[in-house]
């Protein structure tokens, strides 16, 4: 949104001004986060601005200034799994219940 030069303040219907906070989370505070959650990450995918990228938002929105943006991070997405979704693992199918079944 901060690159777009979108507008991250409004007004409510009452008239009362709200901002959309811009905050800076790192992966490590993503990560901890979810290990903190007791969670398991399965998979990231990370998005950079490429060429590709600045000419689709030159060409959709007409967007020409994103071009000094080249390399820089834009998005991401993980993929995380709670302690129960862990038995969908195919690394680690069966693993749990192994041990209390062997005599």
């Amino acid at each position: 949104m901060l690159l777009k030069g979108v507008p991250t303040h409004f007004n409510a219907p009452t008239g009362e001004p709200i901002a959309i906070a811009n905050v800076i989370y790192l992966f490590g505070d993503h990560i901890q986060a979810g290990r903190r959650a007791g969670l398991t990450l399965l998979e990231l995918r990370e998005q950079l601005v490429d060429a590709e990228w600045v000419e689709e938002n030159r060409r959709l929105f007409g967007e020409a200034r994103l071009a000094s943006h080249v390399g820089h991070p834009v998005s991401f997405a993980m993929v995380w799994a709670g302690p129960a979704a862990s038995s969908l693992d195919p690394v680690n199918a069966g693993k749990q219940g192994e041990s209390s079944t062997r005599r």
